[in-house]
């Protein structure tokens, strides 16, 4: 492992020819959820008792990765580490990231209850639950919100110096020991993610995917707000947003396991070593 940390590593190269529409819309973040809503009444009970429509309708891409995992909110704290995506097993290139996804599910990790070491934990669809890969993109320095005052104009400026990240064993990047004196100790590399510079985008697998489209695509939100559109996009989108964006300079992905479910109450996320 590196001890020293590295600036934001290379992930995969930019695609050079890129169909700029999305494969399919989706709707709003409104309508979104209210398909995933009205599906029965065991499954709305856990998803108002996890407070799951602000999560998805109040946050966006962020909120479409944490529902996908289950993952509750903290109606008092959204941004509380409970209410956000696992970073702790990162990649930087998809096909490892798949490939660490595929060994966990082999393995039963996720599903396994770690009190009695059997494969029946449960996610919030009531179905086993698994390991999922999402992409997260952000930039490197943390950023600060400030309000016009005299000659200063209102925008936002960079506190601290870049974040440096640690490669370890296997190509695995912990973000959560990203090394920047601006975190707090007790959010650490989520201050990347207090000023809103940042998107996630949660990978899935079509079962029947569409003639001539691919089979994995990417939940993507064009931001937060009941309006705001679902899209499904392809990994090259992902990268052509990624390269052109001048906002974001880092991007991972990562592997977590669904929050397991036990009738209407979440418990605690499996986190591998």
């Amino acid at each position: 492992s590196d001890a020293h940390g590295l600036k934001c590593p290379e992930i995969e190269p930019k695609p050079e020819k890129v169909d700029n529409r999305p494969l399919q819309e989706l709707g709003t973040l409104l309508e979104y959820w209210k398909k995933v809503y009205e599906k029965d009444p065991e499954r709305q009970a856990r998803l108002r008792r996890g407070h799951l429509a602000e999560q998805v309708i109040g946050r966006g891409c962020i909120g479409l990765t944490c529902l996908a995992l289950g993952i509750p909110i903290d109606p008092a704290n959204r941004n509380s580490l409970n209410s956000l995506p696992n970073l702790q097993h990162c990649y930087t290139t998809l096909s490892k990231a798949m490939e660490v996804q595929k060994s966990w599910d082999e393995k039963n990790i996720c599903c396994t209850d770690p009190t009695t070491g059997k494969a029946t934990l449960k996610n919030w669809k009531h179905k086993r639950a698994k390991p999922q890969v999402f992409m997260v993109q952000f930039n490197d320095t943390i950023h600060k919100s400030i309000k016009a005052s005299g000659a200063i104009p209102e925008g936002i400026i960079t506190v601290g110096k870049p974040t440096l990240f640690r490669k370890e064993e296997g190509g695995r990047y912990d973000l959560t020991k990203g090394i920047n004196p601006s975190f707090s100790k007790k959010t650490g590399v989520y201050d990347l993610f207090q000023s809103g510079l940042f998107d996630f985008s949660i990978l899935v697998r079509e079962a029947s995917p569409r003639e001539g489209t691919p089979a994995l695509r990417f939940l993507h939100a064009s931001g937060s707000g009941p309006q705001a559109m679902v899209t499904a996009v392809t990994h090259e989108f992902l990268l052509k947003q990624y390269y052109e964006a001048d906002w974001a300079n880092c991007a991972f992905y990562c592997v977590a396991c669904q929050t397991p479910w036990s009738g209407n109450r979440a418990g605690k996320p499996i986190v591998p070593r």
